[in-house]
């Protein structure tokens, strides 16, 4: 059958239709088919389409602490800031000390009720090595009790220094760090007030009859301060361990597969705070501590879950 019509034009459209459906996709190609000779199979070329270039990923930036342009300032700015804030901290300590100063009575009487039982039953008097001593020692005990009633004001200064530069997760972890800090704190001294006495009042069960103690008050307030400040940072661990397993530095496993260790440790840090050698007072001191330790492993377990 002839491919030409009677006008002469070409009119065999199933063949174009086929044609028409082989290559009318954009993806499509077809392969080219060859005989055994190596020669085509057809005359029509095939064109490979590349496919679209996948987007390129924005690298990833690091996280910057917001700052509000209000609240940025220069680092001269920030040592003009700083000397400012360390004048009214010396200024807050000088009338703290002046307080302290005309307060002395009462801040004497608190420093001798720790051992005031053991005053009374053994009949055993504080007393100062020279003449200059009463002077030099009040001088002393104005200064910390200056610094210890301005430290709430110090320790805002510090806080307010460094606050803008903190993270919003930072500063929601320091308005529960710091309150607990303090509760802590005040707990070792408490609890040092009270295991004073007790262990006094056992060391001169070991007095003979004929002999009286000579205790020198600058001695005596110089142990006192260093067992309420000893035990004021010891409370401070569990929330030192609590931080630490926060930021991924220690386990729970590793706090209880190690506690022959801490037991060591806790002893001989009260070895070393207990003012006498005799191991009663070392044990009414580490026997706490132990318990803070405990105290510790249950906050780290709180933290990891």
């Amino acid at each position: 059958m002839s491919r030409y019509d009677d006008f002469g034009e070409y009119s065999d459209f199933d063949d174009f239709d086929d044609f028409t459906n082989d290559y009318s996709g954009e993806d499509q190609v077809e392969p080219e088919v060859s005989n055994d000779d190596g020669q085509s199979a057809g005359d029509v070329s095939t064109t490979t389409v590349a496919p679209p270039e996948a987007p390129l990923k924005k690298p990833r930036r690091k996280r910057k602490r917001r700052i509000s342009p209000e609240k940025e300032m220069t680092f001269i700015e920030h040592l003009a800031e700083l000397r400012s804030r360390i004048i009214r901290c010396f200024i807050y300590a000088v009338i703290g000390g002046a307080i302290g100063w005309y307060q002395y009575e009462r801040i004497w009487q608190l420093i001798i009720a720790p051992i005031r039982p053991a005053m009374e039953k053994y009949a055993m008097p504080l007393v100062f090595g020279s003449i200059f001593e009463p002077l030099l020692f009040r001088l002393q005990i104005s200064l910390v009790a200056g610094l210890a009633i301005a430290a709430p004001l110090i320790f805002y200064e510090i806080i307010a220094f460094v606050w803008p530069g903190l993270l919003p997760h930072e500063k929601r972890f320091a308005i529960g760090l710091i309150p607990a800090s303090l509760v802590f704190f005040i707990g070792g001294i408490i609890l040092a007030y009270e295991l004073i006495p007790i262990a006094a009042l056992f060391m001169l069960r070991f007095l003979p009859k004929d002999a009286q103690v000579l205790n020198f008050v600058r001695l005596y307030a110089w142990s006192v301060a260093k067992i309420a400040l000893a035990m004021g940072l010891v409370f401070q661990m569990p929330l030192v361990f609590m931080m630490l397993a926060k930021m991924g530095l220690i386990t729970s496993r590793t706090l209880i597969t190690k506690w022959r260790y801490a037991v060591v440790a806790i002893l001989t840090v009260a070895a070393i705070v207990t003012p006498t050698i005799d191991p009663i007072n070392m044990l009414l001191l580490a026997a706490p501590i132990l318990l803070l330790y405990i105290l510790s492993i249950i906050l780290v377990l709180w933290v990891e879950r």
